[in-house]
């Protein structure tokens, strides 16, 4: 327990995971289809960006100079941090392979959310590179 308001200390204990051969095995399953689904999605995504930023209004936006209008830009194409998890979480509204192995919501969701910081960093990164 913290001796004052100020102090921030953190204690962690950590427990040995005892599991069985089948339960790593589906662990192992389910971090190899989240695999193979995430890098099917950023080869989407990758796709995606190179036909949008080999569009004619992507350079007219370009040519503007204006941050602002590039970012609603590609907004309207889905990268954003809410698109990406409109994105992820259509896994469920079929029935595909990835479902029926307990990939549910809230693992899809984090996933979108690694996919968005490494793309806000590339379109920040473009971004900069455009406007200066």
């Amino acid at each position: 327990m913290p001796d004052n308001d100020t102090d921030k200390s953190v204690f962690v204990v950590t427990f040995p995971l005892k599991t069985e051969p089948w339960q790593e095995d589906r662990i192992n399953k389910m971090m190899r289809l989240l695999t193979v689904f995430y890098n099917d999605k950023q080869k989407h995504l990758l796709e995606k960006w190179k036909y949008i930023h080999n569009s004619a209004e992507y350079k007219e936006h370009k040519a503007e100079k204006a941050r602002n209008s590039l970012v609603a830009y590609m907004r309207d194409f889905g990268y954003s941090e809410f698109g990406f998890k409109e994105m992820f979480k259509d896994i469920h509204l079929n029935d595909s392979p990835y479902a029926t192995h307990g990939l549910n919501s809230a693992i899809l969701r984090n996933l979108a959310k690694f996919a968005w910081s490494a793309w806000s960093k590339k379109l920040e990164e473009k971004n900069k590179k455009h406007l200066y």
